[in-house]
């Protein structure tokens, strides 16, 4: 969040999904939403898909301490490397923790680091080409879909990953949960150099890594850390960090990746509904 660096770009396609707390219990199966991609008849796009799981439950309190802060400018593009990285930082965070089974011998940590970005840009890619889109960045849907595809490749089908979503202004209430069990937060919006009204014209995203009650965030970005507050203005909400040599955000909107163990048919299927184009 420093001010000398440029930021990456977050593409400008935002989704309404719903707009529900994201605090629900963990301890029975219950209804969940993710984003897929999907290609039908040739015709790639975004699909919302209801289905039946149970949040996969955190065992170590002090997990998020280990979230890891990657610098989106050591991977290619890093003006656009924004959201492959904040997804980067949660997948390999929950998959540190088990949560997608038991993690897989690695070579070495720093190869296995740039082969999960390159998974991730490589799906979202995809994802632009079959869009035909000419924009930087990527957006939420992109995210989400991603993150779903993985979790699913990760761990033989077993995990999704749902997505909520919540526009400004944030409350603390919903924020705390973002950061229960192995939920993994991403806010987005536009870089502040100097304060409200000086706001970079990108959006931006980074990851919420912590929630204090007394309104104190925790972020991700540029491999640093940033601690902070919420501040609301006529003109919207903002995060500041009390280190002045970090740039403070215009939220537009967060939201939440919450991975699910699903919920089987006698027949082995996901007890899924049909999907319904998102855009």
């Amino acid at each position: 969040m420093r001010y000398s660096r440029k930021f990456g770009v977050w593409g400008g396609v935002l989704l309404g999904l719903s707009l529900v707390s994201c605090a629900l219990s963990a301890a029975v199966a219950q209804p969940w939403e993710t984003i897929e991609w999907r290609v039908i008849e040739g015709d790639g796009n975004f699909y919302r898909t209801a289905l039946q799981g149970q949040e996969v439950a955190l065992r170590r309190g002090d997990a998020r301490r280990r979230v890891p802060s990657y610098d989106q400018g050591d991977f290619p593009e890093p003006e656009s490397g924004c959201g492959p990285t904040a997804a980067l930082n949660w997948l390999l965070w929950m998959e540190n923790l088990g949560c997608f089974g038991a993690p897989a011998l690695r070579v070495d940590d720093a190869t296995h680091v740039k082969e999960t970005f390159a998974l991730i840009d490589e799906q979202i890619r995809n994802m632009r080409q079959d869009l035909s889109e000419r924009r930087v960045g990527s957006n939420r849907a992109q995210i989400a879909a991603t993150m779903d595809h993985l979790a699913g490749e990760l761990s033989e089908g077993k995990v999704r990953m749902a997505v909520r979503s919540f526009k400004t202004p944030l409350k603390i209430v919903d924020l705390l949960g973002f950061v229960k069990s192995q939920r993994a937060g991403i806010l987005i919006g536009q870089v502040v150099e100097d304060g409200p009204g000086s706001e970079l014209g990108e959006l931006h995203a980074l990851n919420l890594v912590a929630v204090d009650r007394r309104g104190g965030l925790m972020l991700n970005n540029w491999g640093e850390r940033g601690y902070g507050y919420l501040r609301t203005y006529p003109d919207g909400q903002y995060f500041f960090p009390e280190n002045t040599e970090q740039a403070g955000l215009k939220i537009v909107e967060a939201m939440c990746l919450i991975p699910i163990r699903v919920t089987l048919d006698t027949d082995g299927e996901e007890r899924t509904s049909q999907p319904s184009k998102v855009y």
